[in-house]
């Protein structure tokens, strides 16, 4: 696992969002935020009985919703339904793949520009 360091930045404008008006939304959103990559880099996946690496953008990182569920202490649907209502009001992109899918922050660069 990597070393978690480094920080994210949250706009007030997030208050009057319609993520902040749901609490389990809002804690998806924010952990998002927080498994984005700040800069590109390859990562290494196991795919049936293969390895292989996958190159990820800032702004983006690898998902799966069972994962998701445990560290987010949810129910697999509920990460399912919450990253459905991101996708839907386009906080978020999601590429799938038969193994893997990634996510991808739209607007990432706005958000956290120094």
């Amino acid at each position: 696992m990597r070393e978690r360091t480094g920080y994210v930045f949250l706009h007030r404008k997030l208050i009057d969002s319609r993520v902040f008006q749901n609490a389990e939304l809002l804690k998806v959103f924010i952990w998002c935020l927080l498994k984005a990559n700040h800069e590109g880099r390859w990562v290494p996946l196991t795919v049936g009985r293969g390895k292989i690496e996958v190159f990820v953008k800032p702004g983006q990182f690898i998902f799966g919703r069972s994962t998701a569920a445990k560290e987010l202490k949810m129910p697999a649907s509920s990460v399912r339904n919450r990253i459905g209502t991101l996708q839907k009001i386009e906080i978020i992109s999601i590429k799938a793949d038969t193994h893997y899918s990634i996510i991808t922050i739209i607007n990432w660069n706005t958000y956290q520009a120094i």
